[in-house]
């Protein structure tokens, strides 16, 4: 064999290989991109069923601590009203 036959099967080698190498990786983008499809059509049916559940957890978790936290604000604006008389009235009978 000469020099020019080594160089056209080293040629076909490597379209070969390039070949065989574009068929593996565009068969893996190929897969990926079905599953992302699937996996998008999958979450578009369950995301507004757990969105829901979420709205109405944070609904429930607003209700409960407004209801845990209302007796709190209540002794709290009543203790300052106290304090505010208790100064007014000190500094009425200062006069």
């Amino acid at each position: 064999m000469n020099l020019a036959a080594w160089r056209d099967a080293s040629l076909v080698l490597l379209a070969l290989q390039t070949l065989l190498l574009v068929i593996v990786v565009g068969a893996v983008l190929y897969f990926l991109n079905r599953g992302m499809a699937a996996l998008r059509r999958t979450l578009r049916r369950t995301f507004p069923l757990v969105q829901a559940r979420l709205w109405r957890v944070a609904e429930i978790s607003r209700q409960v601590s407004e209801k845990a936290v209302a007796p709190v604000i209540r002794a709290e604006t009543a203790a300052a009203r106290i304090h505010r008389w208790f100064i007014s009235l000190r500094a009425f009978t200062r006069q």
